[in-house]
């Protein structure tokens, strides 16, 4: 049976596993590794709000949440459990769901995703794409160009490209690449949305 994460590990035992690995609260090393991705967009996108796709243990959303306007999704409730345990003030901006389910009702000036998009479906990506481009100028973006076949199936890996691959895929759905940032991950990229700015909202 496939879970939340496309594979067949439990969302208990994908938390568990993140914990174990010092991805989460109890880890300061972590915690100042996702402090220095805030850090890097304040200096380069100075954002004044953020949303982040596929938030996990919640650690950047309740970084940026506490500075900024910022909303995080997941689809695993065990997530967003232990982030709002860990810190209270995300409880009203970490939801669960998937980005699939997800309708925008304001902007965002970035969009962030850390190594989720490798359990998305790759023909889901093209709309998801389009759609986070008509509400985020900017898009953080990170997943892992490495196949590991003893690992990829548990995990539900089933959309793994390249760096290269990628710029491809946002370029053809809405984006244009600004830079490596090489921040949180070796393969960390930074995208510009080419419709931002002419998707109107009806507030």
């Amino acid at each position: 049976m496939r879970t939340n994460s496309g594979g067949t590990i439990s969302d208990a035992d994908f938390l568990q596993t993140e914990i174990s690995e010092g991805v989460g609260f109890d880890s300061p090393a972590y915690i100042s590794l996702m402090q220095g991705v805030y850090d890097l967009l304040k200096r380069v996108i100075h954002p004044e709000s953020s949303f982040e796709i596929g938030a996990g243990t919640g650690v950047l959303l309740s970084i940026m949440a506490r500075d900024i306007p910022s909303v995080g999704i997941d689809p695993m409730q065990i997530h967003v459990d232990y982030c709002t345990g860990h810190a209270p003030h995300t409880v009203n901006c970490y939801h669960r769901m998937k980005i699939q389910d997800y309708r925008f009702t304001q902007k965002f000036d970035v969009a962030i995703s850390i190594e989720v998009f490798e359990h998305i479906p790759g023909d889901e990506v093209p709309v998801l794409l389009w759609y986070v481009a008509e509400h985020c100028r900017y898009f953080l973006f990170s997943s892992t160009p490495n196949h590991i076949p003893e690992k990829d199936d548990e995990w539900g890996h089933i959309n793994i490209h390249s760096v290269e691959e990628w710029k491809a895929i946002f370029s053809a759905n809405g984006w244009d690449f600004v830079t490596m940032t090489h921040n949180p991950l070796p393969w960390s990229m930074l995208f510009m949305s080419r419709l931002y700015d002419n998707t109107q909202m009806p507030y």
